[in-house]
């Protein structure tokens, strides 16, 4: 294991939009012509994994201990793969501007496929076991000199769009650059969106969330 990179602990702020595909599509179009502004960085497919222990320590503080696998592709094994681990935990938002934030501390590891199995080892050895999991395409772009991250996530249920900063005033500068000011945000993660179908659509919601699922609904 090498070539570990962690980030220093810091109050998260984003805001989310839910989109439908052709929503997207038209996104993207203008994105494209935004290239002097917004640059785009990667897109790749990330596997997370959420984890709690007997007490539901997690659940109960409205937390997040979370394993993301992160690769080019669903089928590429080959060499190391990028590993996010962290944790998140949620702060009521009381000014009602619709802008999420949380207190945030995560670190980055590659390793290979060997090394992996024993770090979530490690993890059930202390008690901590998986209880849901998602998957998702990540888009990645940057704006305001990257203070802005704008990241554009096709779920298996669905497409959700985050613009993340660390002032309101510059999230809500590329939200208004990119013209989703007439779109209403929302404060719900992509689990309680997938959860809120579910009970829509009169359906149990399922702990894994993955593109292979046939009887997945779509927004």
């Amino acid at each position: 294991m090498d070539r570990q990179k962690t980030q220093p602990q810091f109050i998260e702020q984003e805001i989310k939009f839910i989109l439908s595909k052709d929503e997207i599509s038209k996104l993207k179009e203008r994105i494209s012509k935004l290239h002097d502004k917004i640059r785009f960085v990667s897109r790749k497919y990330e596997q997370t994994i959420m984890f709690d222990n007997a007490e539901k320590i997690m659940d109960r503080e409205d937390a997040r201990l979370r394993v993301r696998v992160i690769k080019s592709g669903i089928t590429d094994n080959d060499g190391d793969i990028k590993v996010e681990f962290s944790y998140k935990r949620r702060i009521q938002n009381s000014s009602g501007d619709n802008v999420k934030r949380e207190e945030e501390i995560e670190t980055f590891f590659e390793m290979d496929n060997n090394a992996y199995n024993n770090f979530i080892l490690i993890l059930n050895k202390m008690g901590f076991y998986q209880t849901s999991s998602y998957e998702r395409f990540r888009e990645t772009y940057t704006a305001d000199n990257e203070q802005i991250k704008l990241t554009i996530d096709e779920f298996p249920f669905g497409y959700i769009v985050e613009i993340e900063g660390r002032d309101k005033e510059s999230i809500n500068n590329c939200r208004s650059l990119l013209g989703l000011d007439t779109y209403k945000p929302t404060l719900e993660g992509c689990d309680d969106i997938y959860e809120r179908i579910c009970r829509e659509r009169g359906i149990a919601p399922k702990s894994n969330i993955c593109f292979d699922d046939d009887e997945m609904p779509k927004l």
